[in-house]
């Protein structure tokens, strides 16, 4: 029984008999893996005829979508004069378009006056992009040729400003008469129009613009908006002249969406720059750039809570734009290797952005020590070449001023076998600093250029000047601060006096800083209406920037006088802009006191048009102050019912039905009972 046992065991553990029949249990397994294995070949053909059918649809939908823009003309035999004119504008060499134009000189073919200007035009913006040290001879080629062509003179002149961004273009447009300068192309109308901008001169900017209105893109609004962006560097009334005709001009459009926001946000200065960006990234359409102008102007603590909220909205914290502000927020005097380090944490796998280069070589510029200038060279080094011709020539001359010609040579080297960086073409100037150090190097240097020949010093002048000036200003700006705060609290408004007239020619890179001041000289003397009054005449002279705060401080003191008359005149003296809600406050309880409903009446009319929904308290003195005429003050009433609804107090109520019953006005009493 037992060998019995054992016999069948060993029949069941081997698969074949000794007949070499298969048992039914290994014939099931192998028939299973067969299966299976069928099943993963029909998936992966499966697999792969999906892929090919999305790749076929992409191609389709890809087809079908430049189909649907794209526009096609058949093809047509070209005259002689036009056929060199497609081949000049598809032409990708300065060389060959010359040479093309010079074979119609010679041949003397097409003499159409019109023809011959677009293709100089065209010739000129492919001479534009030619390396600066080759620029003037080919451009003296095309000039050649337009002379022989006999094309007029406005044309060649159009082409000079095409070609050059220097005194070549200043001294062109000087030329170009005024019937030329009404018929530019866009892409001229925006360069002009920059260069008056540059030159403050903004009547002349927007007289340019309205001239050529139909040949801008009226669609797109960019001239608008290109306005917008530079206008902030201009002075307070041709900023302010410059943000109305471009709103004016993109509201006509359609255009003035979150980018023209944005620009109008940047003209604004101190706190409300900053209120106004804060406002913009509440706004579903804020960007990148909209949080990158946030955090370079947003305290230090708050920097997490906005890159917080930024990827809370599905917004990339690598973007340049991001890099960029986070690098500058970097630069600290106490500690100039912030800023490198900053930029490594940010590209352990990612390229460095120009942005990061910027900042890096600030603070080398402002804290030239040689760890810094050491860490600035590695960082260009691991750069692309595109992202590091941004601050090429400042690198190099900040190194000759340090007298680091071991780093210039290292650089030149880099550079020298980096591909598509052929960088002594597109910056010749840099020359100069690589013969210095070669001839420090006992070398041969590669060209006659010096660095007395280049104007280098008055970059490197400059920041230095900006540097000690700034620090000097900051210190010596907190330091009169601090006084004045202290005057304001004790009333010295003697002291105080002594203190404004130190301060005559004083620029303040804040105007907030200079409000400031002047806010505390009169709050010292608010207990003296003459003198504060005294003070902001003064303030007003030299062009100090009021604020609210400004006003409200003034309209307190002569309150205080109890001079009405005075007072009313400051209020509509001053600017819509130079008021808040405290203004009004500060005005009805003195108007109060004086019984004047007119004047309240009217200052309230002005209150509503600026603020749609204030604060019950104003409404309260409002109607304290407009009591003594029953309908204007019931119409301030209902107004505040509109806005604050059940929430009005009972005093305020009772003070209504008061002034209702004295008039005997009996109907309103019965329509408020309603209410």
């Amino acid at each position: 029984m037992v060998g019995g046992v054992g016999t069948a065991q060993r029949q069941q553990q081997q698969p074949f008999s000794d007949e070499g029949s298969i048992s039914v249990n290994a014939w099931e397994q192998q028939r299973e893996r067969e299966v299976d294995r069928l099943r993963m070949k029909q998936a992966e053909a499966e697999r792969e005829r999906a892929a090919e059918r999305l790749v076929a649809e992409h191609r389709s939908l890809g087809l079908e979508w430049i189909q649907r823009r794209s526009r096609s003309f058949p093809s047509t035999k070209l005259e002689k004069g036009k056929e060199q004119l497609a081949k000049i504008y598809f032409s990708k060499s300065a060389d060959d378009s010359l040479g093309e134009l010079s074979r119609l000189a010679e041949s003397g073919g097409s003499r159409s006056s019109s023809l011959h200007s677009t293709m100089a035009l065209c010739i000129a913006r492919q001479i534009r992009e030619v390396d600066e040290a080759h620029r003037a001879e080919k451009f003296e080629k095309l000039e050649a040729l337009l002379r022989q062509m006999k094309v007029p003179t406005d044309v060649i002149t159009k082409s000079n400003m095409i070609a050059f961004h220097d005194e070549k273009f200043e001294a062109a447009l000087g030329n170009l008469s005024q019937s030329s300068l009404g018929d530019l192309d866009a892409a001229l109308v925006r360069k002009v129009s920059l260069h008056y901008l540059d030159k403050g001169l903004w009547e002349d900017a927007i007289s340019v613009i309205e001239k050529n209105r139909n040949h801008l893109e009226e669609n797109s609004g960019f001239q608008y908006l290109l306005l917008l962006k530079k206008c902030r560097f201009l002075d307070s009334p041709a900023k302010e002249n410059t943000m109305a005709y471009a709103v004016k001009r993109l509201n006509e459009l359609g255009r003035l969406g979150m980018e023209a926001k944005l620009y109008l946000a940047l003209c604004e200065t101190g706190t409300a720059r900053k209120s106004t960006l804060m406002q913009l990234i509440d706004s579903s359409d804020a960007t990148e750039v909209v949080y990158g102008e946030l955090l370079k102007r947003c305290n230090p603590d708050d920097i997490p809570s906005v890159l917080e909220k930024m990827a809370k909205n599905g917004l990339d914290k690598e973007d340049p734009h991001i890099l960029t502000a986070l690098a500058y927020r970097a630069i600290d005097e106490h500690d100039p290797l912030a800023v490198f380090r900053e930029i490594e944490q940010h590209t352990q796998n990612s390229p460095v952005v120009p942005g990061q280069l910027k900042a890096a070589t600030r603070s080398a510029e402002l804290f030239p020590s040689e760890e810094v200038l050491s860490l600035l060279v590695a960082l260009l080094k691991r750069s692309s070449p595109a992202s590091s011709y941004c601050v090429v020539f400042r690198v190099f001359a900040l190194l000759y001023d340090q007298q680091r010609f071991d780093l210039i040579l290292e650089l030149y080297e880099h550079f020298k076998t980096e591909d598509n960086a052929n960088f002594l073409n597109r910056f010749p100037n840099t020359v100069a600093f690589i013969n210095a150090a070669l001839i420090d190097k006992r070398l041969p240097p590669l060209s006659d250029l010096k660095p007395s020949d280049v104007d280098y010093r008055k970059a490197i002048t400059g920041v230095a000047k900006e540097k000690e000036s700034s620090t000097d200003s900051k210190d010596h700006l907190t330091s009169i601060i601090e006084k004045m705060l202290a005057y304001a609290k004790e009333k010295q408004w003697e002291e105080a006096l002594k203190t404004l007239d130190t301060l005559q020619g004083l620029q303040a890179e804040n105007d907030a800083a200079l409000t400031l001041i002047y806010n505390c000289a009169l709050s010292a003397s608010v207990e003296l209406p003459a003198v504060t009054l005294n003070t902001f005449d003064v303030m007003k002279a030299r062009g100090v920037v009021c604020k609210p705060t400004t006003i409200n401080t003034v309209l307190s003191s002569l309150s205080k006088s109890g001079d009405w008359k005075e007072s009313l005149r400051f209020y509509e003296s001053a600017n819509s802009t130079e008021k808040d809600i405290t203004t009004y406050l500060v005005l009805f309880s003195l108007l109060s006191k004086y019984n004047l409903w007119e004047s309240a009446f009217s200052a309230y009319e002005d209150m509503r048009k600026s603020f749609n929904k204030p604060s019950s308290t104003v409404f309260n003195l409002a109607i304290g102050a407009t009591n003594g005429n029953w309908s204007v003050m019931l119409k301030v009433f209902y107004d505040m019912l509109k806005v604050h609804g059940a929430s009005v107090k009972e005093n305020v109520l009772q003070q209504v039905v008061h002034t209702l019953e004295q008039n005997n006005r009996t109907s309103e009493l019965v329509a408020l009972e309603k209410e």
